[in-house]
Parts: structure tokens; C-alpha cells; sequence
């Protein structure tokens, strides 16, 4: 199989502020040969690792562990995800302690560190000794939902039957676990690192809420019961106290989180074991607090070393409906490439110094999802987009990813392997030098009020406003703290100015070296030029400088009063964007044509508007520019540069491919889905 690209120009060598993970179920090794088929692993990939994350599917693992005294067969899911019979390369194999504990000490002989990481889910153990789950024993601990049914996993913050926390009983049994295995951290995972279910479904218990209504000095009107024994009373309660006491359930149950995942990280930590801490489903740090109460950046402050950042985009696109819990639409489907990668650029910019590794999707045999051999090319598209996204400030232009968790690393071809890493070979940019277009401006105090806001008006915040402008093509691919503003050259993007705080606003206002726009929530200060008119209220966009005429635009789509009280659509479900207030159709794609006329960046034409550009100008002269094309075909756009052009390189295609050039630019036949990614040389 031909792939083309630059082999070896990002694992080539060690690139510093980079680290490559796997994250992989044990199926993915072989317990019958004398290395565990580490070596075999290592030839099929082509790199060697930083880091093997095994892929145990449930802290039941760690609930039963027996110690290292004598050799036992472990659970069947651990042994591969939620005990699948097979992968691409052999059966399921039954696996001993002491075997995981051999693979571990091989894969330290390498240079590679072992993680192990697990979900809150549940599966039957099937071995003789060991419960069939561990909530068989104390079903105190399972999840309740809104009409008081259990789920089948362990909610996190719960007690047992003797009032006993199982935090408490978690911390030294996972630690015992570490040091038995000789692991050198945990990927503190899905339903560990943030609740399963959103916090409007829970955990509804009668443990739960008496301890929500205590902390926070609540009674409950008296219809509602404290303590309920029909689904009517559960469900009742529930639904009464999300939509009337949503901001303190919020607030509650966000710091009752913060206390579990850092008291694990400093437990670990204490004891010298890392720790990797997933994303709450993809969210932005706005957004997971208000679904799942789970605050980012008390994970930063408690020093995780990697946080896991799972953009899905290219798989969630492809997935059906009874996937994703709802009918998504083709346009939802399109955007959910820009959700995602905005909500990466605020994660670096609210945690900078915290190294993110977004999960890269490339297959998973038992959740039946398949980019590598479904959409292949929407793994070009992937790294282009985390490797060519920048955090900007005194360390200059930094990208906003810290290298690849693969997802999931089992069972490939060494040709497989090679397209895995050609998309990363071909998207690494070497010495950048400028993002051309607009710097984003990242405020922590903005987004707490922006989370009031959303409370209180459902109001858009920074993540969803730059998700929408990159979805029409804006060129703002680069985001500052307002921090580091000093440091900070060329035209901002503020979002709901009037959100941050006076101090801020000041500081903007005194800044001389770039134009400012501003977009959403403006203030009496900055009248409107591109004006969204609803019952919901005005939002608006203002560029300094700019001397048009002011556009109005009006959206007629009915607004409840009582819309900050209503629950979010199809439950809450992760996959479904939040409700939000309406603004008129066509003017974030007004707002994104205004930056982009602002702005001195390469432009395209054709592609019936399924296609985008971007560009790196580098510290050598020549500009790295990946060509994205969201529709399910080929699209032929025309780009432009705005300069006049040398040569151009184009990493993705074969040697022979006819370049259709233009004085100053080139068409392209970019593929459905993916991304080309060309090097070009200017005249000047």
C-alpha cells in the first residue's frame, strides 16, 4: 500500500514537547510468546512509544485485586475490552497477573512507560474466586437515575452500606495495584475522571441528594420527598431540583468532583505514579463544568501530567443514530470537526502549561467504529487540525496538542501503521513562525461569568462562538490568555466583552499593535455593525476600523421564557450540543466573512463551500498549508495565496500527481473528509 507524505518527519526523532502513547487492550499483545509480543508490537508501529496505556475496561479491576502472592487468571475483560472475543491479530487470551506484571517489566526494558487505565463500567468477571461484579457485593455504589433505577456502573462519589467512602476505599487499593504491576501511572478514564451521565440525570440517589441539600442548606417544597420509594418520587425530585436549583446542583456537585479526581491525583502523585486524566466527553472547560460539574483547571493545579483530551470528531461524524442517542443531521455531522478543535484550543489556553494529548482515532473492535479502514483520510484531517492550532504568548507560537493518544492501537498491519503515522509525518510543522489572521483572547473570568450567562440567558461562550466561526472558514487558528497580552503582535478576537471583567476591557482598550473585533455580548460600549436580532436579546460583531454599513439581521424562531429552566435536548446526551439562545442564520458566516476579509491570509474559491484553508508561515520563508474539505467527496477548490508562488509541495499526494497551477496558487482535488497538505515556496 503506497503512502504518501514525508516518512519519518515527525517520528523520525524525538521532537521535543512531544510524547506518543498507545493506548491498547491486552488482546493487542501475546501472552504466549517469551516477550509478550512487545517486539512484534514495536515492528508493526514503527515507533516506540512514550508511554503504553492498557485498556482494562473497569476499576473492578482494582475493587478485586488479590496482591502478587500467587498467579490467577484475571477477569476476561480485562483481558480485552469488555472481554470481545478477538481482534484482527488472534483469540482472546486468558491472562495472569504475573503475566501483565512480565509485559510491564518487558515494556520498561524498551524505555517505554505503563499506564493502566479503566472505565467505570462494569462486566461480568467469569473466573471462579471473583465476584461476577463487584456492585453484586455492594449495590449501594451504582449509579441512580432520575426515576431512582440503577445503572449498571459504579458512580464515583457514592458510600458504602456502612457509610465508608469508596474514594476511601479506592486510593489504596488502586495504589496497591500500581506498585504490585511495577505500573509508572493510571489514565484516570471515562466515568473516573467525570461522571458518566450528564448532572441532569444524576446520580439521583437519596445518598446523593441528602448530601447535596445538607452542604448547600436546601429544604425541599413539600410535595418532594427526601427519601423516595417510587420511581413518581424520584422522578419528581429530580426534575424539580434541576430546573429550579440547577446552578447550586451545579455548583455542588462541581466540587464534589474536584474532591474526588484530585484526591486520586494526589494519592498518586505522593506515592511518585502519574497520572493522566481524560476530558469530561469532549467538552470545553465551560461546558464540562455545566454537564458534568467537572472542573479542568483544578485538575491542572493538581499537577496531572497529561491530560487527555478526547476529540472524537472523526468518528463521531460517521457514527448512526442509534450510536449517537439522537438523528444527527448532515450539518451537525460537518461541525462537529470545528467543535471539537475549538474546544481543544480553550482547553490549552485554560490550562497553558498543562501538556494535552488529544485521544487519535483510529479504530475500536468492540464499540464497532473503524476511521483507519471507513474514513481514513479523516485522520490527515485530524492532525492537521491539532498540530497547525496554536496557543500564542511569551513562548511564543505553541501547539496546542503535546502528541497523539492512539485510539485504540491493537491489532494493525505494518501498512496500517504507516498511515496511522503519515498523518501525523505529514501535518508536523517545523519552526513556525506566524498563524496568519486573527489571536483569540482566552479570559478565565470571562468564562465564569460566561457560565452564569448561559444559566441565566442561555447564552453562546468562547467555545461555541469560535466552533461556529471556524466551521465558515475564519482564520483564527491561535488563541493568548489576556495575561500574556504584552507579548501578544497583529488583530484580536475578543468574545462577550462585556462578560470580562473592567480590568480586562481596560487592557484591550489600551492595546496598540493590531485592530480588535469583538463578537456576542458587545455592552452599551461598542454598537453593533453586523447585528443578530431575537426574542432571546441582540448579539452583535465590531471591527475597529471597519466602515460599513451596519447589517441587522433578525431571527424569528420562538423563545420560551422559562428556557434557562429546561432540560437539555435527548437528556443531556454528550453527543447533542447544549440549548442555546437563537441568533439569526447567516451571521456568524457574515462575522466570518468580515475576518477574513480583514485579514491577509490565503483564501480559496469553488468547492461549492465545503472546503477551508489554512496556512503556517514558518521561520524559512515558505508557508505549511493543509486544504480541508468537510463533504463525503472530492471537492476541487481554487487557493490563493497572497503572494506570488515559487513551487509548492504537496505532502499528500503521489510524485506523478499534474499540479493545476496559477500565478499565485494552485487547484486541488482534495478528498472527502480529509485534508492536503502542501509546503510553498514564495517568489519574494
Amino acid at each position: 500500500m503506497a503512502v504518501y507524505g514525508r516518512h519519518g518527519h515527525y517520528f523520525g526523532s524525538k521532537k521535543p514537547g512531544f510524547e506518543n502513547t498507545c493506548w491498547i487492550e491486552l488482546i493487542g499483545f501475546d501472552n504466549t510468546a517469551e516477550d509478550y509480543g512487545v517486539q512484534d508490537f514495536l515492528d508493526k508501529c514503527g515507533f516506540v512509544p512514550d508511554r503504553i496505556s492498557f485498556h482494562l475496561t473497569s476499576i473492578d479491576l482494582v475493587n478485586t485485586h488479590r496482591g502478587m502472592d500467587k498467579e490467577y487468571l484475571l477477569p476476561t475483560y480485562a483481558c480485552s475490552y469488555s472481554s470481545h472475543a478477538a481482534n484482527d491479530d488472534r483469540m482472546r487470551q486468558d491472562w495472569t497477573n504475573y503475566q501483565l506484571k512480565g509485559l510491564v517489566d518487558v515494556l520498561h526494558r524498551h524505555g517505554i512507560e505503563a499506564f493502566a487505565s479503566m472505565f467505570d463500567l462494569e462486566n461480568p468477571s467469569n473466573r471462579e474466586g471473583l465476584p461476577r461484579l463487584f456492585t453484586d457485593l455492594h449495590p449501594e455504589l451504582k449509579h441512580v437515575e432520575k426515576n431512582g433505577s440503577p445503572r449498571q456502573f459504579i458512580y464515583m462519589l457514592k458510600r458504602f452500606a456502612d457509610g465508608t467512602e469508596y474514594l476511601d476505599f479506592l486510593r489504596p487499593k488502586l495504589l496497591q495495584f500500581v506498585r504490585d504491576y511495577g505500573l509508572d501511572g493510571i489514565q484516570v478514564a471515562d466515568g473516573i475522571s467525570s461522571p458518566r451521565m450528564a448532572l441532569e440525570n444524576g446520580d439521583w440517589s437519596d445518598d446523593i441528594v441528602g448530601r447535596f441539600l445538607d452542604d448547600e442548606k436546601l429544604v425541599l417544597p413539600g410535595q418532594l420527598k427526601r427519601t423516595c420509594s417510587t420511581p413518581a418520587e424520584f422522578e419528581a425530585r429530580a426534575t424539580w431540583i434541576y430546573a429550579n436549583w440547577r446552578k447550586q446542583w451545579m455548583r455542588h456537585m462541581t466540587k464534589r468532583w474536584q474532591h474526588f479526581v484530585v484526591s486520586v491525583i494526589e494519592h498518586l502523585q505522593s506515592h511518585g505514579i502519574e497520572a493522566s486524566v481524560n476530558s469530561a466527553w469532549t467538552k470545553d472547560p465551560l461546558e464540562a463544568r455545566y454537564r458534568y460539574g467537572t472542573d479542568y483547571k483544578a485538575f491542572a493545579a493538581a499537577g496531572i501530567d497529561t491530560f487527555v483530551v478526547e476529540d472524537v470528531s472523526s468518528d463521531l461524524a460517521i457514527l448512526g443514530e442509534d450510536d449517537n442517542g439522537y438523528h444527527m443531521g448532515y450539518e451537525h455531522r460537518r461541525f462537529v470537526h470545528h467543535e471539537f478543535l475549538a474546544n481543544l484550543m480553550c482547553n490549552k489556553a485554560a490550562m497553558p502549561d498543562t501538556p494535552m494529548t488529544p485521544l487519535f482515532m483510529i479504530r475500536d473492535t468492540l464499540e464497532q467504529w473503524d476511521v483507519l479502514h471507513h474514513v481514513p483520510q479523516a485522520m490527515q484531517r485530524a492532525a492537521c487540525a491539532n498540530l497547525g492550532s496554536f496557543l500564542v504568548g511569551k513562548r511564543g507560537l505553541v501547539p496546542v496538542t503535546n502528541g497523539p493518544w492512539f485510539c485504540l492501537s491493537d491489532g494493525l498491519t505494518k501498512d496500517e501503521w504507516s498511515l496511522v503515522r503519515s498523518a501525523w509525518d505529514n501535518a508536523y510543522i517545523d519552526e513556525p513562525a506566524e498563524v496568519p489572521g486573527f489571536t483569540v483572547i482566552w479570559s478565565d473570568q470571562r468564562m465564569e461569568n460566561e457560565l452564569d450567562a448561559l444559566l441565566e440567558k442561555r447564552r453562546k461562550h468562547t467555545a461555541r462562538y469560535l466552533g461556529e466561526l471556524l466551521s465558515q472558514g475564519a482564520p483564527v487558528r491561535k488563541i493568548a490568555r489576556i495575561e500574556e497580552l504584552d507579548y501578544l503582535t497583529g488583530d484580536l478576537l475578543v468574545i462577550n466583552p462585556a462578560l470580562m471583567p473592567k480590568a480586562e476591557r481596560t487592557m484591550l482598550g489600551n492595546y496598540k499593535k493590531g485592530r480588535i473585533a469583538y463578537l456576542g455580548c458587545l455592552g452599551e460600549s461598542l454598537p453593533a455593525q453586523i447585528a443578530s436580532v431575537s426574542e432571546a436579546g441582540e448579539t452583535g460583531f465590531w471591527l475597529e476600523g471597519w466602515e460599513g454599513e451596519k447589517t441587522t439581521l433578525t431571527s424569528d424562531e420562538p423563545w420560551p421564557e422559562n428556557a434557562h429552566v429546561l432540560p437539555e435536548p435527548v437528556g443531556g446526551i454528550w453527543t447533542h450540543p447544549l440549548r442555546f439562545a437563537p441568533e439569526a442564520e447567516g451571521f456568524i458566516k457574515a462575522c466570518a466573512k468580515r475576518l477574513v476579509e480583514a485579514s491577509e491570509v490565503t483564501t480559496l474559491t469553488g468547492g461549492h463551500g465545503d472546503c477551508m484553508v489554512y496556512t503556517v508561515m514558518l521561520k524559512n520563508g515558505k508557508a505549511w498549508c493543509s486544504v480541508e474539505n468537510e463533504a463525503y467527496y472530492y471537492a476541487l477548490p481554487t487557493i490563493h495565496f497572497p503572494r506570488k508562488v515559487k513551487s509548492i509541495e504537496i505532502f499528500t499526494k503521489p510524485l506523478g500527481y499534474p499540479q493545476q497551477r496559477i500565478p499565485n496558487g494552485i487547484r486541488l482535488r482534495v478528498p472527502g473528509r480529509g485534508a492536503d497538505v502542501m509546503e510553498v515556496t514564495f517568489e519574494d
